[in-house]
């Protein structure tokens, strides 16, 4: 009988890699010359040996080192011989050890001394294998390879378990442990084991950015408030700590977490928080994309061809060259279901609902050299699969792997933010884009088909331009103010203003004229004061 009954995800490494910053502490469960049960087999043992709940009242007791051979054994472990005269090749070892706040073991040490090859188990689990073949094994698994001295007499195997803390139990755990010789005609069996939990001193706290929304975009120079959601488990939360573009903007030690975010630049912004709590461990949440300022080169509120037939396009309809003139066209938000919709689209054919539908529109983008990044924004119910110029670049809340019109979403999206507010984002490169027209491309799938009630889609492209390529330039003539911009920025005006601290830039009324691939206005000299300008996106 195959004795790998139970298997759990065990990284063996040298240091364990955690999200939380943890003051870690060692607790030794299982001392190296502790007493343990043993018992040698020639016949298959199973499995259930390995569990806490095995009756190993029949099996004989002694300290460690445990084995026979080498004279240095503080146990004498007898072999048996089974019909064929032959020594069993396995020894089994059982001890239990006692483990409080078992959801803070973060893993688990384990030294074994093994001749000649063991594997260990916890609470049934298997946490380290040690010259032992890998798959299955049985009682007549020989080990890999012979042991001599000194490996035989006094080292310790030694490895870095990190397992979930569900495999332990709070109070008694097992550890269990297999020795198998090399050959039946093997002359010494050795066994010890030293098992130690590391531990964080508390649990981490649970922290997120409540606001704001992934995706939010502001105009350069606003403020915004950005809250946190933060709790600890088992104590209380001491600071928050809130990060802009990673440098630290501020901290806030009271309930509601929040701070405000003044005079916001141009270009795409991350924020995060950190929670600490009141032992010092510390969370960090997961980071909010938001864009400010930019140039939409898809606004949200566009008009898109969509597909709502339920019918399978394949791949093609994804490719800049698709013929997409037999479509349906309407304005975003389009969808079904939740009465804010600009364009409603269909939600069932004879009575079958649709599972995808498709969308595409074509815009034209500037040089890519002149922009520094992109940032997209998806709003999607419930899934969402995005192609530029036929190239996937963001997947919403979908599964990995190929996807077709039958493909369901991940999860179901319900009433709230994510249903109705959030444009979720993802930055991409310029480079994706080509001089002049692009295809953006995007399939939103249910979750099911016949229990989805409601659909949801918008998608807004914004470009920020490299640092050198959209300067303002003013000149003053005999004339008046000349004032110019590269041409190329076609979305973007010009506003001025007489005092930096008031409040309210205003559009300048004279229409632009290109001149030499610039865009110039021209404009009499102020006499009362000095004046500002800027541009800004319309």
């Amino acid at each position: 009988m195959s004795r790998s009954m139970q298997f759990i995800p065990v990284l063996f490494c040298l240091w364990s890699f955690w999200v939380h910053d943890v003051r870690a502490a060692s607790e030794v469960l299982v001392p190296a010359g502790s007493v343990w049960k043993y018992q040698a087999i020639t016949n298959d043992i199973g499995i259930a040996w390995q569990l806490a709940s095995f009756n190993d009242d029949s099996w004989a007791s002694g300290p460690a080192q445990l084995g026979y051979g080498d004279q240095d054994e503080n146990t004498l472990v007898p072999f048996v011989i089974d019909e064929s005269g032959r020594k069993n090749i396995s020894t089994y070892f059982r001890r239990s050890f006692f483990l409080t706040n078992r959801t803070l073991v973060t893993n688990l040490i384990v030294r074994l001394l093994r001749d000649d090859g063991g594997i260990v188990y916890v609470n049934g689990f298997e946490v380290f294998r040690s010259n032992m073949p890998t798959g299955d094994v049985t009682h007549s698994t020989p080990a890999l390879s012979g042991v001599g001295a000194p490996e035989e007499i006094n080292v310790f195997f030694e490895t870095n378990a990190v397992i979930p803390y569900v495999s332990f139990r709070e109070g008694l755990n097992t550890v269990a442990v297999e020795i198998h010789q090399v050959a039946p005609t093997s002359a010494d069996i050795s066994f010890d084991l030293e098992l130690i939990a590391e531990s964080m001193a508390s649990r981490p706290p649970v922290v997120s950015v409540s606001t704001p929304y992934p995706g939010t975009t502001l105009l350069p120079g606003a403020n915004v408030e950005i809250t946190a959601s933060a709790s600890d488990p088992d104590g209380a939360v001491a600071q928050v700590e809130f990060f802009a573009d990673e440098q630290s903007i501020g901290a806030d030690a009271n309930r509601p977490f929040s701070m405000t975010w003044s005079n916001l630049s141009p270009g795409p912004h991350t924020i995060h928080v950190q929670a600490t709590d009141d032992t010092g461990v510390q969370t960090t949440s997961a980071p909010v994309l938001i864009a400010v300022g930019g140039l939409p080169l898809v606004s949200q509120g566009s008009v898109w061809s969509y597909l709502d037939d339920q019918t399978d396009p394949g791949t093609t309809w994804r490719k800049p060259s698709f013929d997409d003139s037999s479509w349906s066209n309407g304005v975003a938000p389009l969808g079904f279901g939740d009465g804010d919709e600009a364009t409603v689209i269909r939600w069932k054919i004879d009575e079958v609902p649709i599972v995808t539908a498709y969308f595409r529109k074509q815009f034209v983008s500037p040089d890519p050299s002149r922009l520094a990044s992109l940032i997209l924004r998806l709003h999607r119910d419930d899934g969402g699969v995005v192609y530029m110029n036929g190239q996937e670049v963001f997947r919403s809340n979908m599964p990995g792997g190929p996807v077709d019109y039958w493909t369901y979403a991940a999860s179901s999206i319900g009433v709230g933010p994510e249903e109705s507010e959030i444009y979720f984002p993802t930055l991409l490169p310029a480079a994706l884009l080509v001089e002049g027209t692009n295809t953006l491309a995007v399939e939103i799938h249910q979750i099911t088909q016949f229990s989805s009630s409601d659909l949801g889609f918008d998608c807004e492209l914004i470009a920020f331009p490299a640092a050198d390529s959209m300067g303002l330039s003013i000149v003053q003539k005999h004339d008046g103010l000349v004032l110019s911009w590269p041409a190329w920025t076609e979305r973007v005006s010009l506003f001025s203003q007489r005092n930096l601290d008031a409040s309210g830039w205003r559009k300048v009324s004279v229409v632009p004229e290109e001149v030499d691939g610039r865009w110039e206005v021209r404009i009499p000299v102020p006499v009362d004061g000095m004046q500002f300008f800027k541009l800004s996106p319309e």
